[in-house]
């Protein structure tokens, strides 16, 4: 356990050994996958609980203990209800909302998404109506409570809106938007409840008012939450009530399996508080829910993680990587028990202060979060076990290990709470907790055959103990100090402190310097501002292909298919792309444009598949258009007559992209159309989805060669270590899609290398032409003759002078003479993982001496690759993008009428940008 920097993970060659390169690239992205979004999910998590923990005190000082009793009370009467007010629905969304967008198949989408927000409806006004009715017969003659009484009709509406809510949201995570979910469940639900509260308790409402603010800021919640979902849902899947399809029979089995399963963990989670009520006080159920709302911060980086490792888990079984999966349970659990020790310590030993800050009426209730913390200690300590039976398709296994807990809390409640009051609850609460994921870790082993530990955890307690004492001392030393939160704010960050120290100490293993390096490059990612231009898909890794061209049989296809279906040219910039383009472009069939950073536009707008407003129409085109300015070539004239014939739309994305495409060939005289742009090598999947039937030439340099280039064209040439590092950094991450994100099938992909395709152009020509489907011209080979003024006539023209004579070997291995023995050992350090899959070996292997300052390089590549693999920096891109989306939708023709800001937004300003591009040709 512990923090470490990237450097470990890259020069580290100890007698540790860590499996594979393959399986530790998978299990690399799939940690950084999980740390990214589970940082999402944690930071909103962590907001509200210190928000809300602020509040509680707040309330308990204010209402009293009573008051909160009579709260917790009615929340039960909901809950009770509520069990059967979902019925597995919004679980069902994550996974089928996901699974009909992902297969296009928007009828059963809306059908899902119609139908079952109707479902809940309907059955929330029946329970409504049976909490006013079966409510006070509950409050008066089981809870002896008649003040509950009035505050039912909240309570009904509150279940109402939880459902609905709870429903949306967990659509939002089918459509995997884990970022906006949070904003508005966190980072706006618990504000505005805490302010309508505060201002409704200060006008004298007291109770209703705090029960009130509940539900308006349910309500308010809901409307965000339905807009999120309509502007998310596909325009295909937002159809009218006719004809939809029913609910799929396997949609109805798994919301049975899920609503079954969250009946027993509402006997678990609601017992003692039920309990609490028929034997005891509302005060006493008002001081033990605060104390019970603590424990419950306790497992919050589990929480945090279990958001994003469960569907991990289904991916990977399915995928029968088994080895992946025990690794990756392991590593976390061992995390997730070692973050969590520091945090359960300062709450054990402050328990008594903690307690006393909402008031002397609650300080008494100070064991049972001791109690209630050792419970959730066992509960990190086994990790994710529910999770991994329930995505394993092991739901029974765990459906009889929540019965036995269900029973068990019940008949322990039943005789601990009588002899022993609110503690006897905790008791019970604890030991329940421990003994059913005990019993789901004995399933998980049975049934799966993994196991979440290791010699590696023994590592722990040195850690834990330094902090134990530590801790201890720092409480006995700051007894005195008033107010107590400020001692208890004190320990926290020096209890983590110590531990890490102490886990650094004790050392870490291969796996968990992974975790840390992904940790530190998402907190470099939130610190930093970087400029680097990097995207990220999560997709599963492909198999190495074989890199020797090889002769593909001729594809027939129709005249239709080869004017629609494109020939994409990618990969990574300055490995050949434009060459190769050039070449192709000399053929007298096709037309190739140049670098249109399309696909890029509709990636940062949001609109990959389909424009779902104007304004991501308007600003794509103008966007693309000055993109082909940049070019003496007819495709920015053409582009603007497309965009006059209709400069105003919305819908799929493909028509436009293949209208422009065959009027580009057209335009040349040609019958096939293709496009050159590196940067599209990082969208494969969702070039599929656009273009099913395309082409795919993929070029290919020693990466070594292309920093050379790199430094030459955007560095200087100055050779500076820390540019050629941060270069690299971007290479690597379009290796790494090279090898990982083949998403064409194999006879729609051809990798082309740049070194034999210089030294044997005709030869690889033939082939292209072969696997494209067009007969090999010799006048290919004389691409150069059209860029005689080369320098003139392309953007950063002086650094494509190679176009103007026959292809030439004179650029390759290059890095011999341009580099230091350092810096070349850097860089092939830096490649190790991606040069020996792709064909090249290492030149450099001996020892060199690296000094301190290249090191600090190094380092920053490191990191500045994993914000690329993480999608920080894409993420910042969309959101630029996105805010300029925003701004334009609000002042519309104003701003695009700004000098220095305009677009053409009609079809006579396209129409004059047409002709303009026409004079220059003429």
């Amino acid at each position: 356990m512990g923090s470490s920097t990237a450097k470990e993970t890259a020069f580290e060659s100890g007698p540790e050994a860590r499996p594979s390169s393959g399986q530790t690239q998978k299990f690399r992205e799939q940690i950084g996958n999980i740390s990214r979004q589970s940082s999402i999910f944690f930071a909103g998590t962590i907001f509200t609980a210190a928000a809300g923990y602020l509040f509680k005190v707040y309330l308990a000082r204010v209402l009293g203990a009573e008051a909160l009793g009579i709260f917790a009370l009615g929340m039960t009467i909901v809950g009770l209800v509520g069990v059967f007010n979902a019925l597995g629905l919004p679980q069902s969304a994550v996974r089928f909302v996901a699974m009909y967008s992902a297969t296009r198949r928007w009828k059963q989408l809306a059908g899902f998404l119609l139908r079952g927000s109707a479902i809940l409806v309907v059955l929330n006004l029946v329970l409504a109506t049976l909490v006013l009715v079966a409510g006070p017969y509950i409050a008066v003659h089981f809870y002896h409570t008649p003040a509950l009484v009035p505050y039912l009709p909240l309570f009904a509406l509150i279940m109402l809106l939880g459902a609905l809510t709870t429903f949306l949201g967990q659509v939002l995570a089918g459509y995997k938007d884990v970022v906006r979910r949070t904003v508005v469940t966190s980072f706006v639900a618990s504000p505005l409840t805490i302010a309508l509260s505060v201002l409704l308790i200060v006008l004298g409402t007291g109770l209703w008012g705090y029960i009130f603010a509940q539900a308006a800021s349910a309500a308010v919640v809901l409307v965000l939450l339905a807009v999120l979902v309509w502007k998310l849902t596909p325009g295909a899947a937002r159809v009218g009530l006719v004809d939809l399809p029913r609910l799929e029979p396997e949609v109805i089995s798994f919301s049975a399996v899920v609503f079954g399963v969250g009946l027993l963990e509402f006997l678990v989670g609601q017992t003692d508080k039920v309990l609490i009520g028929f034997f005891l006080d509302p005060r006493a159920v008002g001081v033990y829910a605060v104390a019970a709302a603590l424990v419950t911060f306790i497992p919050i980086l589990l929480q945090s993680v279990n958001q994003i490792f469960s569907p991990a888990i289904a991916d990977l079984y399915a995928r029968g990587e088994q080895e992946l999966l025990g690794r990756m349970f392991q590593t976390l659990t061992k995390w997730i028990l070692g973050l969590t020790l520091p945090l359960a310590t300062v709450v054990i030993i402050f328990a008594r202060p903690l307690m006393g800050i909402f008031g002397h009426d609650f300080e008494f209730a100070w064991p049972i979060l001791v109690v209630g913390t050792l419970g959730q200690l066992v509960n990190c300590g086994v990790g994710s076990v529910g999770y991994l039976l329930l995505m394993s398709g092991n739901q029974r296994r765990l459906m009889r290990v929540q019965a036995v807990s269900a029973a068990l809390m019940v008949l322990l409640n039943l005789i601990l709470i009588p002899r022993w009051g609110i503690v006897g609850a905790a008791v019970a609460a604890a030991l329940t907790n421990a003994i059913s994921n005990g019993l789901n870790l004995r399933e998980v082993r049975n049934a799966l055959g993994l196991s979440p530990y290791n010699r590696s955890y023994v590592r722990l307690v040195p850690p834990w103990m330094a902090t134990f004492v530590v801790v201890f001392l720092l409480r006995a030393g700051m007894g005195g100090v008033r107010p107590p939160w400020v001692a208890i704010a004190v320990t926290l960050p020096v209890a983590y402190l110590v531990f890490l120290g102490m886990a650094w100490v004790s050392g870490i293993n291969a796996d968990d310097r992974l975790i840390a390096g992904a940790a530190w490059a998402r907190l470099q990612g939130m610190l930093q501002r970087t400029a680097t231009i990097g995207k990220s898909a999560s997709v599963a890794p492909a198999p190495v292909p074989e890199l020797r061209l090889a002769s593909k049989p001729k594809v027939e296809s129709t005249a239709s298919d080869a004017a629609s279906s494109p020939i994409l040219i990618v990969g990574p910039s300055r490995s050949g792309t434009t060459l190769l383009s050039r070449m192709l472009d000399a053929h007298s069939a096709l037309a190739i444009l140049p670098e249109t950073w399309c696909y890029v536009v509709l990636d940062r707008l949001g609109c990959f598949e389909e424009f779902r407003n104007r304004w991501q129409y308007i600003l794509f085109l103008n966007r693309v258009w000055r993109s082909l300015c940049e070019y003496n070539d007819p495709a920015a004239g053409v582009w603007a007559q497309e965009a006059a014939k209709q400069p105003d739309y919305v819908g799929p994305t493909r028509p436009i992209l293949e209208s422009f495409g065959r009027a580009y060939a057209a335009s040349r005289g040609a019958e096939r159309w293709g496009e050159k742009t590196p940067g599209h090598l990082l969208w494969l999947p969702e070039l599929r989805r656009l273009f099913p039937q395309a082409k795919v030439l993929l070029c290919l340099r020693d990466p070594r060669d292309v920093i050379v280039s790199y430094d030459e064209r955007w560095g200087g040439g100055r050779h500076d270590t820390e540019y050629l590092m941060r270069a690299a950094a971007q290479v690597r991450y379009y290796l790494r899609h090279l090898l990982d994100q083949q998403a064409f099938p194999p006879d729609q992909i051809l990798w082309v290398r740049y070194e034999q395709l210089t030294a044997q152009p005709a030869m690889v020509l033939q082939e292209i032409c072969r696997f494209i489907g067009v007969d090999f011209e010799p006048g290919m080979l004389e691409f150069y003759r059209k860029f005689d003024d080369v320098e003139n006539t392309m953007p950063d023209g002086q650094h494509h002078k190679l176009l103007s004579k026959p292809a030439t070997t004179e650029r390759i291995g290059r890095y011999r003479d341009v580099f230091s023995a350092s810096q070349l050992a850097l860089l092939e350090k830096f490649f190790a993982e991606e040069m020996a899959p792709l064909g090249y070996t290492v030149q450099n292997t001996e020892s060199l001496q690296i000094t301190a300052e290249e090191r600090r390089a190094f380092d920053g590549g490191l990191r500045l690759y994993e914000q690329m693999r993480s999608g920080v920096i894409r993420g910042r891109l969309q959101r630029r993008a996105r805010l300029s989306l925003n701004v334009y939708r609000w002042l519309g023709h104003r701003l695009a009428s700004v000098s220095g800001k305009r677009l053409a937004v009609t079809s006579g300003e396209w129409q004059v940008r047409a002709e303009v591009q026409a004079g220059k040709a003429g």
